[in-house]
């Protein structure tokens, strides 16, 4: 297997990202659009990022799904995340 050295602005250029505003949104942009990696945030509004998991994982099993708060408190978060199938 051969691997191509990029810089990080040639990375950047191809790097495509997607922001949304609630889970409800990032479940629709991820059933819409092929994805990498989606990097969902646990504590957002209208569907939280564990629900928003839950729904993706109804339709796309192999997207990695790396959970991400503010939170300081990360023991119960870890542990429902790998529960629901997220990756992180």
């Amino acid at each position: 297997m051969e691997f191509q050295k990029k810089s990080n602005s040639e990375i950047r250029e191809e790097a495509k990202q997607s922001d949304t505003e609630n889970g409800s949104i990032a479940v629709e942009k991820v059933r819409q659009e092929n994805y990498e990696l989606v990097l969902m945030d646990i504590q957002m509004p209208v569907m939280d990022g564990y629900t928003a998991t839950r729904n993706i994982r109804t339709f796309n099993k192999n997207v990695p799904i790396i959970a991400l708060t503010a939170s300081v408190i990360i023991t119960d978060i870890e542990a429902k995340a790998i529960q629901i199938e997220m990756d992180g």
